[in-house]
C-alpha cells in the first residue's frame, strides 16, 4: 500500500502440511513454519528516503515432531555481512558460500537514502535475534547445518548488531559505479559449541566492495 509519501510493505510466507523424515530418526514429521516480513519507507522530499525494515522467520526447537523452521529464498538480504554468506563453507568444501538463507531469526533495520542527480548514498543499522536457542538437557535444532543435537549448555540469542554504508554513482545512463563498507559486531550466539568446559573466540567482520555496473 502507498500513499503520497508512505508505503508499507507485508510479506507472510507459511509452509504447513505432512513432511519426510526430518530429523532423521525414522518417524515422519509434520512441517508447520511461518514468516512476517514488514517494510515501511517514509519519503518527505524527493532527496531523503527513511525506512524500517523488521521481520520474524521462524525456527525449529528440536523437541517435537512438528518442524517449525522457515528459510527464506538466499536472495532475500537485509544486510551486506549478516545472513549474507555461508560462512563455515569458507573452511569446508562441498557447499557454496552463497548457500545462506534467513532463519530462526527476529530482526530490526533501519535504514535511510540521500539522492542526488548522480549519487545515492546509503546507511543502515541491522540488529538480530534468534527466535530459538538451545537449552541444556534439551534436544535443539542446529540450523545453519540442519540437524537435530541434545544441548549440553545454553546458547545466547544475539547474532550481533551491523552497520552499513554504501553509494551509488551514475557516471552516465549506462555506467554505474557501487561501494559498499560494513561492520558486523558479532553476537555470542555464534560463540555456542555445546561444550560448557571451552567457547568459541569470536572476531568481528569487517567488509566492504566496489562494483562496475554497465548497461548495453
Amino acid at each position: 500500500k502507498k500513499w503520497e509519501k508512505f508505503a508499507l510493505k507485508i510479506d507472510v510466507p507459511t509452509m504447513a502440511g505432512d513432511y519426510g523424515n526430518v530429523y532423521n530418526n525414522g518417524s515422519k514429521s509434520r512441517i508447520s513454519s511461518s514468516a512476517i516480513l514488514v517494510e515501511t519507507l517514509w519519503s518527505p522530499n524527493a532527496r531523503w528516503d527513511f525506512g524500517l525494515h523488521a521481520g520474524q522467520v521462524g525456527g525449529d526447537k528440536g523437541s517435537s515432531q512438528r518442524f517449525e523452521g522457515m528459510y527464506l529464498n538466499p536472495n532475500y538480504h537485509v544486510a551486506e555481512l549478516m545472513f549474507r554468506y555461508n560462512y563455515p563453507a569458507f573452511n569446508s568444501g562441498g557447499n557454496s558460500i552463497f548457500d545462506a538463507y534467513m532463519t530462526n531469526v527476529t530482526f530490526y533495520k533501519l535504514h535511510t537514502h540521500y539522492k542526488t542527480d548522480k549519487w545515492t548514498w546509503s546507511a543502515a543499522l541491522v540488529i538480530a535475534k534468534a527466535v530459538q536457542t538451545a537449552k541444556s538437557g534439551k534436544m535443539s535444532y542446529q540450523h545453519e547445518e540442519n540437524y537435530q543435537f541434545a544441548a549440553t549448555e545454553n546458547q545466547q540469542n544475539d547474532y550481533g548488531t551491523e552497520v552499513d554504508l554504501a553509494f551509488d554513482y551514475q557516471w552516465n545512463p549506462n555506467v554505474t559505479i557501487s561501494g559498499f563498507l560494513a561492520y558486523w559486531k558479532v553476537g555470542d550466539y555464534y560463540a555456542f559449541n555445546n561444550d560448557a568446559s571451552s567457547k568459541i573466540g569470536l572476531s568481528n567482520v569487517t567488509g566492504g566492495g566496489l562494483k562496475l555496473g554497465v548497461d548495453f
